[in-house]
């Protein structure tokens, strides 16, 4: 993700290149995701962390905003199941408070469906009361019965001590034995520091 500045230095790079110049200003700059997957796994009815970063203590404030993503294939047998994404922030990723989630009940027999998860997670308030909420929606191409598009509904923030190292993570579960989702891609991304 590419950052463009608002301002374009005029003035020619000075001799020294050890020294910041202004053509550095003028350079694209990437942010790379804070955390990707590199191999494909599959998850079934258990809940399993897809992707997670661990943010040091007092790196975030509010208004740090994170972007999670994924996707992949679902399998299911005859019975689909009600899948859960979540998306924690806490002292592991398996116990952090629920910032946002969403729950698709999965169709039955099908064989590698395509699905997408996205997720915006911000942080209201800092310190040791800190505050996090986050909104998300879940997409397939059948992969979950109607609506095809469940967008997770948060009315309320939740507790974050944004003082001490956190997990953020997304986590799944498949919500039957007999269904797995196979996640290609998920990365978890600063929006806004």
């Amino acid at each position: 993700m590419p950052i463009t500045h608002a301002f374009a230095s005029a003035k020619a790079d000075g001799a020294d290149a050890a020294l910041v110049q202004p053509g550095d200003w003028n350079a694209v700059h990437l942010v790379d995701p804070v955390s990707a997957i590199v191999a494909a796994g599959a998850i079934a009815n258990t809940e399993t962390v897809v992707t997670s970063v661990t943010m040091a203590a007092n790196t975030m404030a509010a208004g740090t905003t994170f972007r999670i993503t994924a996707g992949g294939t679902q399998t299911s047998g005859g019975t689909g199941g009600t899948a859960v994404f979540r998306v924690r922030i806490g002292t592991s990723s398996l116990t952090g408070n629920i910032t946002t989630s969403v729950s698709p009940v999965n169709a039955n027999s099908q064989t590698n469906v395509g699905f997408f998860f996205d997720a915006l997670v911000t942080v209201r308030t800092a310190g040791v009361g800190g505050t996090a909420i986050g909104q998300c929606i879940a997409s397939g191409q059948v992969a979950f019965t109607a609506p095809i598009n469940m967008v997770g509904v948060v009315t309320a923030a939740v507790a974050v001590d944004t003082t001490a190292e956190k997990s953020v993570a997304l986590t799944y579960i498949s919500g039957n034995a007999g269904t797995t989702a196979t996640f290609q891609v998920a990365s978890i991304e600063i929006v806004k520091a």
